[in-house]
């Protein structure tokens, strides 16, 4: 657990579970696997400028600010809790799990892949952000009961009896279905 308040760089070892919180930046220099969960809490900032794959759930809470530097892999689930921003810039992402956005996930690059292949559900007060077109690929449902703001880049739905539902609406642009999804909201 990196807890303490001020800069901390991770250091580049095996790590099972990994808790970045309290206050300050901490650098994620080297490390490029976690074989369990991350946690981001507190109002602490990470970057990860080494490509990282995470066995386990990521789970960013408090005020803290997540920003990928390098290929993101998610084999569990993500959730950017409420007051916590994720930024996902030029580089790869893949979350086989749930996500759930009840803060702000902000996809700033149309350079790298983006695959979510479990459902993905805004919750109220969450906010769903693509400042450019980029190309982003479904393979669960989609819940917006926040904000989703999709850009013109092509939105792909690749799941087998999915839906599209919500409190609030699901405008995109541009949209490939190659599943089938029933629009329920």
């Amino acid at each position: 657990n990196y807890n303490r308040a001020g800069t901390q760089t991770v250091e580049p070892v095996s790590y099972y579970h990994l808790t970045l919180s309290g206050s300050g930046a901490k650098t994620m220099t080297s490390v490029t696997a976690i074989d369990g969960d991350l946690v981001l809490s507190g109002s602490a900032t990470a970057s990860t400028p080494a490509a990282l794959a995470v066995v386990g759930n990521v789970t960013l809470s408090g005020t803290t600010t997540l920003t990928l530097g390098n290929t993101l892999t998610v084999n569990g689930a993500l959730d950017v809790g409420s007051g916590t921003t994720f930024t996902v810039p030029g580089f790869n992402i893949s979350v086989a799990g749930a996500t759930s956005v009840s803060g702000t996930l902000t996809h700033s690059s149309t350079t790298g892949t983006k695959t979510y292949t479990g459902g993905v559900t805004i919750n109220s007060g969450g906010l769903w952000n693509e400042t450019v077109a980029a190309a982003i690929s479904f393979g669960g449902g989609l819940t917006n009961n926040g904000t989703f703001t999709a850009s013109t880049g092509v939105h792909t739905f690749t799941g087998t009896s999915k839906t599209m539902d919500g409190a609030n609406a699901i405008l995109i642009a541009s949209v490939t279905v190659t599943g089938t999804y029933a629009n329920s909201g």
